[in-house]
């Protein structure tokens, strides 16, 4: 595969990433940064560094020889980040009700009308459901403003997005996870927390449950 001669780190680190998120890179598997350069046909460096922020971010694990290895991820292991994923989120949306002003107010109602438009849509693609799913989740975080808690979440988003993009019923399920979302902004903009959070609480149970019964080894 070519790549263009244009920020060839981050363009290689996102092909990368998206191929482990959808398991086209299986769990387990070697992956050598020389491959990498060779798949991409660009130079050692940008492969180093693409690899190099892939281990950080923790979806590959670095060893000494430079052939590393992609993270297997147990069922285990996404149970407890969706565990913190919880926590985060529900405290994400006290946070904001308690201080919604007209900016939050006009960017949940921007979120509502672009989740709707995403229902209507009738050729909606499987990455406007990955987009629309990890968007809402991560908007609920940002919207604290709160550094530490983004920090803590951005350590397990990439296995909560492992766990979204293996939902093998995605396109039976894209109109209720957007019906759910929908109706926890709603929510929020009545600054009912009681009703958000169950809202909330009972989305992220039902991803965990179709994760589980989907799960692509």
């Amino acid at each position: 595969m070519h790549v263009k001669k244009y920020n060839l780190t981050e363009q290689i680190y996102e092909n990368v990433k998206n191929d482990i998120y959808k398991n086209k890179i299986k769990q387990g598997e070697k992956i050598s940064i020389n491959r990498v350069a060779q798949k991409y046909d660009v130079s050692y460096t940008p492969a180093r560094e693409a690899i190099k922020n892939l281990i950080k971010d923790g979806l590959i694990i670095g060893t000494a020889n430079k052939v590393h290895k992609v993270i297997n991820l147990t069922k285990k292991d996404l149970f407890e980040a969706n565990e913190i994923r919880k926590i985060c989120e529900l405290y994400s949306v006290k946070e904001l009700i308690r201080n919604m002003g007209p900016k939050e107010i006009k960017n949940l109602n921007d979120q509502i009308v672009k989740l709707k438009s995403f229902q209507n849509e009738k050729n909606r693609s499987t990455e406007d459901f990955y987009f629309a799913d990890i968007s809402f989740h991560q908007n609920l975080i940002e919207s604290t403003d709160n550094s530490i808690l983004i920090d803590i979440y951005q350590k397990i988003r990439h296995l909560i997005n492992i766990m979204i993009y293996r939902i093998n019923s995605r396109e039976k399920i894209a109109d209720v996870f957007f019906k759910q979302h929908i109706d926890i902004l709603k929510m929020i903009l009545d600054r009912d927390n009681k009703k958000a959070n169950e809202l909330l609480e009972h989305h992220i149970k039902k991803s965990l449950e179709y994760y589980k019964e989907n799960f692509l080894q």
